[in-house]
């Protein structure tokens, strides 16, 4: 068998050399893995799909911690637009473009960085953060049963992003290198959410140092009679049309963020003259049959929203399509922060 030199390997550029090491790390995957192996990669990966995420969000959002949520949320859409956004700006191919034998899976778009490893890192370790401690009388009895709990949360927030990744490299959708820049990319997102995300709420509800932005609101309240949604609702679409634009106005991703986002806005907004925070929905509340009543309504009007609509609007090839997906997956996400939490409370499912 011919075996370059010393010489000739240097002369090779480094990506290159880097490409062929990935196919040769997936060849000896699959050959150790076998068809059982990729029957088990497909369910893994499938972990990192957008489906994913949105069903397990919905699930935080409704019946375990709206906050919670909103942090997944962002986290989430922070990711998907990140990754999206270099894609198209790196296009790196794919290994298939390489080998094609070496897919085990449909594969579309470019390889760096792997979007399904960034947004796992941001996903899963944000969903199993721990939350606020207990306080008072509860502190006692927690601490006999959160330790293990604790435990099994930091495992998963790390095997989770670990699992969706190497299952990727095995079924040759992506190079390591696209998976570890994915996952560092991930961490940082899912630190800095950690960080930015609980400012923001923090602000919003005038805690500690936050105060200043608080009664900066409060005064506009009072001088106006209304509340500061209005500001809210232009963030919300700034950040919408950002993930729009850096998923190649795809409107699907973007109508999400916009529908979710505003709905929660409303669904939480304070008029003048209200004292404290007096929330309509609150997702802890309810005991386990009337949860899982809210996720079978939730999600049977979820899917009747995102589907039946596709029938009669336009399609892939009319310039209206970006604009009625937009469209449809915003009242999708409209639903989900806002249709859904008012049904709940009406229907007394909360």
């Amino acid at each position: 068998m011919y075996e370059m030199t010393a010489a000739q390997n240097a002369a090779i550029p480094f990506f290159e050399r880097l490409a062929r090491w990935g196919i040769s790390v997936m060849r000896w995957m699959q050959a150790a893995g076998g068809p059982e192996g990729a029957s088990l990669a497909r369910a893994v990966s499938a972990m990192g799909e957008p489906l994913a995420y949105l069903l397990v969000f919905c699930v935080v959002f409704w019946c375990v911690d709206e906050r919670r949520g909103i942090r997944l949320a962002i986290a989430t859409f922070a990711a998907l637009a990140l990754g999206s956004a270099l894609k198209n700006a790196i296009r790196f191919p794919r290994p298939a473009m390489r080998e094609s034998l070496i897919a085990l899976t449909a594969t579309r778009g470019s390889s760096l960085p792997s979007t399904r490893a960034l947004s796992s890192a941001a996903f899963w370790p944000t969903l199993f953060a721990r939350s606020s401690g207990c306080k008072g009388a509860e502190v006692e009895t927690a601490s006999r049963f959160s330790t293990a709990l604790r435990a099994l949360a930091v495992v998963l927030a790390v095997a989770m992003p670990l699992a969706v990744g190497i299952s990727r490299v095995y079924l040759g959708a992506n190079y390591p290198q696209d998976i570890v820049l994915g996952w560092a990319l991930g961490a940082a997102l899912f630190f800095g959410a950690g960080a930015a995300v609980p400012a923001l709420l923090r602000a919003a509800t005038g805690t500690a140092r936050y105060q200043g932005l608080s009664r900066f609101f409060a005064a506009s309240m009072r001088e106006n009679g209304k509340s500061p949604r209005s500001i809210y609702l232009a963030a919300a679409a700034a950040f919408a049309l950002a993930v729009n634009a850096a998923t190649g106005g795809d409107g699907s991703l973007g109508g999400l963020a916009f529908g979710f986002f505003s709905g929660y806005i409303l669904l939480t907004d304070r008029k003048a003259g209200d004292e404290g925070e007096t929330r309509l929905f609150t997702a802890k509340e309810g005991n386990p049959a009337l949860k899982a009543a809210r996720c079978l309504v939730g999600f049977a009007v979820l899917a009747t929203v995102l589907v039946a609509p596709a029938a009669f609007l336009p399609g892939a090839e009319s310039p209206w399509y970006a604009l009625a997906r937009f469209a449809r997956f915003g009242a999708a996400g409209f639903w989900i922060g806002w249709g859904a939490p008012r049904f709940f409370a009406l229907t007394k499912l909360s």
